[in-house]
């Protein structure tokens, strides 16, 4: 995901790159990123408690700024989804 964002940086003229969206998408991973070289040290279940302390709440406010939920159809129920 972060490869697209930086994609789409490189998509747009240089000198609206710092305001386009795919800058604020990025600054987003590179939040998660670097919480998870601070997390290198930690055991596997102190990883997991960390994550959702302060990584959990980075992820939902990416998905909720770029990724909508949409509608998918699975078996008989409807379902909502995150869209690929």
């Amino acid at each position: 995901m972060r490869r697209k964002f930086h994609e789409g940086i490189q998509a747009v003229p240089q000198e609206e790159q710092p305001t386009c969206a795919s800058q604020k998408g990025l600054e987003y991973c590179d939040r998660l990123f670097a919480l998870e070289r601070d997390y290198t040290k930690l055991t596997l279940e102190e990883r997991r408690v960390k994550r959702l302390e302060q990584s959990k709440a980075i992820t939902d406010a990416l998905f909720a700024w770029g990724l909508p939920p949409c509608p998918s159809q699975i078996g008989p129920r409807k379902v909502t989804a995150l869209c690929p």
